[in-house]
């Protein structure tokens, strides 16, 4: 699941050198492959979600605690929650895909104050790259540093002073 999204945002970062190389056949094609995150968000649950080999969603998945140790049966180090805001190269498709600003704002507000689903030694064991815990935002894990600037682009950036600031003195 990691690999499809973290995949997209690479496919994206080809399509622009094919462009700035003059290779537009390239360029579409890559471009194209970028979009690939559109099929691993789950509607049903708001969050991006693993599929199996026949490309139905796994059944009973837990978007807190699915995954196993580390979340690597699906992701790489955290879980649903925070890979789901992994798009950073078309942050307005992923906002349509939560139906628009309103509903994608607060989904992430919930992911700063979002608790663990179990204890929070539980959690950890499960997921020790999760580190420096605000709600399920880990801001000691990379996939997690682009997470507090989504509020720039999604019209309420003085939610993202507030969150850098709550980091910064955390």
């Amino acid at each position: 699941m990691s690999v499809t999204l973290e995949s997209s945002y690479d496919d994206w970062s080809v399509a622009q050198l094919a462009k700035a190389l003059g290779k537009q056949g390239d360029a579409d094609y890559f471009t194209k492959l970028a979009y690939s995150y559109k099929n691993v968000f789950d509607p049903a649950i708001g969050l991006m979600a693993p599929k199996s080999a026949d490309g139905k969603w796994v059944e009973k998945f837990d978007p807190k605690l699915g995954g196993g140790n580390g979340g690597r049966d699906y992701f790489a180090e955290v879980d649903s929650w925070l890979y789901t805001f992994s798009v950073q190269q078309d942050i307005e498709g992923l906002i349509g895909l939560f139906g628009g600003l309103n509903s994608f704002n607060a989904k992430l507000d919930r992911l700063f104050v979002e608790q663990y689903g179990t204890s929070k030694f539980q959690f950890l064991g499960q997921f020790p790259d999760a580190t420096g815990l605000v709600g399920l935002y880990a801001q000691g894990n990379e996939p997690s540093f682009h997470i507090p600037y989504l509020y720039d682009f999604s019209g309420q950036p003085w939610k993202t002073q507030r969150r850098v600031r709550q980091l910064m003195d955390a």
